[in-house]
């Protein structure tokens, strides 16, 4: 050991304090080694410490390492090298330091022995331990012989623990620590056994002075051939257990306060990250929480607000108070938030404090006394009717035996992916259908694309269903996407199908069979897994007879077919239809509209409704705007005039009329002699009147024509 004259020597100390990661690498050393060594301490720090040392040494540095790592001190000697390759005898003392969250380091203390050693001196016994480098040492440190008496107490331990070396070198443990634990005790007896470190943290008691807490390693100190004794490095975290201890006690009381409250108080960082949180509620409570953000525990959908809120106290330091409406698991919850900023006591930001407030209950109570209170105002409404208006399928209205079994139909063929054909006439709710049938299939998730072939002109018809390539024709600037490409794993409505015109038909009837084609100007065919669902108002058979619609298309399309009954034939749902209809379009227009007249209503249920529930709904909608009190008006006269003047009956007379006026033109539609030129208009619009009113060749070659018919251009005809 160094002598006591050497000890207290004036001579600027030579000695080697460093502090070293796990791994090996020189976190910060003195300038004193790195003179001796022939570097500047910069350059020390860029050095991994295995090349520091000498090659017999290099190969036992990792035993070293785990040695400090398990039993928390390493002591014994090394040998260094210089710059210009002189070796140096090191004797060292390393300490494993293990504070709070921080990555564990080694605190080292080293004499360089190598004038010692040339001159003589004694070679040291690698299991003595060295005092003075003890005293170094930035640590609590003391030594027990093998009775658990101490032999050694550094300097650090008489200025933390305030309890001399003179005092308690030569005393017994239990004489030291008299209220020392059993369990600790029985770790210092097995470390003298040979057993591996062992950490600890343990309050210690000295009188008249509170516990001092103490967090550190026991460890077994080891000559070269037997246990001599234990050594114990320690740190003192009374500061932080006190702390601790008080913010225990602090949460405990917010705990027992908040035990039966609906309240939630949290604290969140600058990252709003939450770093604590007392009652958790709802999906908090579900789940570890610490560390995580918002949108990590309730979703974005659900954060999106509360972060945004919250990022504006952090960044203009002012408090919020504000209810908030959060989506959780599916269901909407309301709650009070409050938020302020918490400072440090420099007065920077630490984070945020806040409290969630569950008022949901409230709301739907207050929304129940609400609605309770609207409902007494509404007991002159027919309340057996009002039984009746629930929803089927999402907007199909009715429970007549007529649109029950549609319905039913829908729903089984909605659970394959056959084509459905949907029949009936115009504003029976075709498309209505088409949804649910979608909604209700395994292609739900998917796109429900839809295209009229009645409201796309002819030479349009193939671009829109197919798509086209850049160039593919004079406008065609850039690539577009077809329908029945956007369609592909959804489901493809292909509304009044029977307007197809023929010469499109085939190319249609491809992608049926094949779910293949090609863009208008590419030649790579595009492949697409779609469900057609196919509606019109057309007879079909009868089209293919008269060879307008293509007989093999026909039989691709009816494979499902679906009839939709008109409103006539389910009169028993008008009053459902109206009663939805007339809330519908009274809440649209900010009016209050509690009775119906039950003669009114018998009136529109006699009524015939050629345009079905289009023309109801254009009917009630009328009434609706007329309508300047609380009782909707209805004329019956306006009611007839309805009936006669629907358009069912004006494409009768439309119809009508071009057969006569074609009878007369023997048939020939273009041309100066034309019926075209006849009546004044294109040859492409009277075709497409003659498409939409069903003329074939064969009505205005074979029927004869009907009498008492007037002109309308002709006044005395």
């Amino acid at each position: 050991m160094f002598s006591e004259k050497d000890r207290k020597s004036d001579k600027p100390s030579q000695d080697l304090l460093c502090t070293h990661d796990l791994q090996g690498n020189l976190l910060w050393i003195n300038s004193a080694p790195a003179q001796v060594l022939g570097y500047s301490v910069e350059e020390l720090l860029r050095i991994p410490m295995r090349q520091l040392l000498a090659p017999e040494m290099q190969n036992a540095f990792d035993e070293y390492l785990t040695r400090v790592q398990q039993d928390g001190v390493a002591t014994g000697l090394l040998a260094v090298q210089t710059r210009a390759g002189e070796p140096r005898c090191w004797e060292y003392l390393n300490t494993l330091s293990v504070v709070a969250s921080y990555a564990p380091v080694v605190h080292g203390i080293a004499q360089d022995i190598t004038d010692r050693r040339k001159a003589g001196v004694a070679r040291y016994d690698a299991g003595e331990l060295n005092r003075e480098l003890i005293n170094g040492a930035k640590e609590i440190i003391f030594v027990l012989d093998r009775e658990l008496r101490f032999v050694a107490w550094n300097r650090h331990a008489e200025i933390q623990l305030g309890i001399s070396a003179s005092y308690v070198l030569g005393k017994l443990l239990t004489e030291v620590f008299p209220d020392l634990p059993a369990y600790d005790r029985n770790a210092l007896e097995g470390a003298l056994q040979g057993d591996p470190a062992h950490s600890f943290e343990v309050p210690v008691s000295f009188p008249g002075r509170e516990p001092v807490y103490l967090l550190g390693r026991v460890a077994p100190l080891r000559s070269q051939v037997e246990v001599r004794g234990v050594i114990v490095t320690a740190q003192d975290v009374s500061p932080d257990r006190r702390g601790e201890d008080a913010l225990h006690l602090s949460q405990e009381r917010l705990r027992i306060a908040l035990k039966n409250s609906s309240v939630m108080a949290f604290h969140q960082d600058q990252d709003l990250r939450y770093t604590w949180m007392e009652h958790p509620i709802l999906a908090w409570a579900e789940q570890e929480y610490v560390g995580k953000t918002d949108a990590e525990i309730i979703g974005a959908d659900g954060s999106t607000l509360l972060e945004t809120l919250k990022r504006g106290v952090l960044d203009t330091g002012n408090a919020l108070c504000q209810e908030v409406c959060i989506a959780i698991n599916g269901a909407d919850r309301y709650f009070d938030l409050t938020v302020e900023l918490m400072r440090n006591s420099d007065g920077t930001s630490s984070g945020i404090n806040g409290a969630f407030v569950d008022v949901t209950e409230r709301k739907k109570d207050n929304r129940r006394l609400r609605e309770l209170s609207a409902k007494l105002c509404e007991d002159t409404l027919d309340l057996e009717s009002e039984v009746r208006i629930q929803p089927a399928l999402q907007g199909i209205l009715g429970d007549s035996a007529a649109l029950q079994g549609v319905l039913a139909q829908a729903t089984i063929v909605a659970q394959s992916d056959s084509t459905v054909l949907l029949l009936g006439e115009t504003g029976t709710g075709k498309e209505l259908v088409a949804r649910a049938i979608h909604r209700m299939s395994r292609r739900c998730e998917n796109s429900f694309i839809k295209l009229n072939c009645a409201a796309i002109p002819t030479g349009l018809l193939e671009s829109e269903l197919f798509g086209y390539e850049r160039g593919a024709f004079t406008h065609a600037v850039t690539q577009k996407v077809g329908r029945l490409e956007l369609a592909d794993k959804g489901t493809f409505f292909l509304d009044e199908v029977g307007e197809i015109p023929l010469e499109q038909q085939p190319k249609l009837l491809r992608v049926l069979q094949d779910r293949e084609f090609e863009r208008l100007g590419s030649v790579r065919t595009t492949k697409v897994d779609i469900r057609l669902i196919a509606a019109t108002n057309r007879n079909l058979a009868q089209s293919v007879e008269s060879r307008e619609f293509r007989r093999d298309l026909f039989y691709r399309l009816n494979v499902f077919p679906i009839v939709l009954p008109p409103l006539r034939e389910r009169r028993e749902d008008i009053p459902i239809l109206v009663h939805h209809l007339v809330r519908r379009y009274a809440a649209h227009m900010n009016k209050k509209i509690e009775t119906i007249p039950s003669v009114a209503l018998r009136a529109m249920i006699q009524a015939e409704w050629p345009g079905n529930i289009r023309q109801l709904e254009n009917f009630v909608e009328r009434a609706v705007i007329l309508t300047q009190g609380t009782t909707l008006r209805i004329s019956l006269s306006d009611l007839h005039a309805e009936a006669s003047n629907s358009p069912e009956t004006i494409d009768r007379i439309q119809r009508s009329y071009l057969l006569r006026v074609l009878r007369e033109c023997g048939g020939i539609i273009a041309g100066p002699n034309g019926a075209a030129a006849k009546l004044g208009l294109k040859r492409t619009t009277l075709s497409s009147k003659m498409l939409r009113l069903g003329i074939s060749r064969r009505d205005y070659q074979l029927d004869p024509p009907e009498p008492g018919l007037r002109n309308p251009s002709n006044p005395a005809a």
